[in-house]
């Protein structure tokens, strides 16, 4: 999906508002930048359009593996109840299961993993946890 997004973005850069903010965040995330990745996705995420609900995903992805669980684990929850449907809920259902998991919050990790991993047909990135 995340490979999708970004394909999609470069496409539409001039027009798909926020593109140039996700594409920096993404770059920036996947050279370990995770300050600059969260401010790049924040500034997506303030836009209003398709990509501010991924840019809230990444951002809360950055912030916990710079360090910040809680925070992450606060910024995943905050995604999901502001954009409680679409294709992103279940990424974030299983990367704050994991987060939880990590604080050892087992009861609550397994519930958020059992939703996020118990459907058909499974997406990419579902085979890192089975």
């Amino acid at each position: 999906m995340s490979a999708w997004i970004c394909a999609t973005a470069l496409c539409f850069a001039a027009t798909l508002p926020g593109a140039d903010s996700y594409l920096k965040g993404y770059d920036a995330l996947h050279a370990a930048k995770y300050g600059e990745a969260i401010a790049a996705f924040q500034a997506c995420a303030a836009i209003e359009g398709p990509l501010a609900p991924y840019a809230e995903l990444r951002k809360a992805f950055c912030t916990a593996a710079a360090g910040d669980r809680d925070a992450g684990v606060k910024a995943y929850q905050q995604l999901m109840k502001r954009y409680p449907q679409g294709p992103w809920m279940r990424m974030a259902k299983a990367y704050l299961a994991s987060l939880l998991a990590l604080k050892q919050d087992y009861a609550q990790a397994s519930d958020l993993y059992a939703d996020a991993l118990t459907f058909e047909p499974k997406p990419w990135w579902v085979d890192q946890y089975d």
